[in-house]
C-alpha cells in the first residue's frame, strides 16, 4: 500500500459472523484467475487516522464491546464509511 501512495491497514480476512461481515466489510481473495483481489483498506475510525496496525490497534483500545464506531474505508479507490458494533475479541 506504501508504494502506491495508499495510507491505511488492508483487511486481509473477514470473519464469519463478525461485525465486520455484517456491515459489508471486504477482505483480500485470489480471483478464479488467479489475481490477487485486495480487500477494503481502513482508513479511519471516528475520525482518527489509521496509518498502521499500531494505529488500529490504539484506537480500538480506546473502545469496549457494545461501542459503535465509524470506519472509512477505501474499496476499489472509492472512500466508503460504515458503522460497526464492536464485540469482544474472539480467541
Amino acid at each position: 500500500l506504501r508504494r502506491a501512495g495508499i495510507k491505511g491497514v488492508l483487511i486481509m480476512t473477514v470473519a464469519p459472523n463478525s461485525p465486520a461481515q455484517r456491515v459489508g466489510l471486504r477482505g483480500t481473495y485470489r480471483a478464479e484467475d488467479g489475481t490477487l483481489v485486495l480487500g477494503d483498506i481502513i482508513q479511519a475510525i471516528d475520525g482518527r487516522e489509521i496509518a498502521s496496525i499500531d494505529d488500529l490497534y490504539a484506537v480500538l483500545e480506546r473502545h469496549s464491546p457494545g461501542d459503535v464506531v465509524k470506519v472509512k474505508v477505501l474499496r476499489d479507490g472509492k472512500p466508503l464509511e460504515v458503522e460497526v458494533k464492536l464485540e469482544p475479541a474472539r480467541q
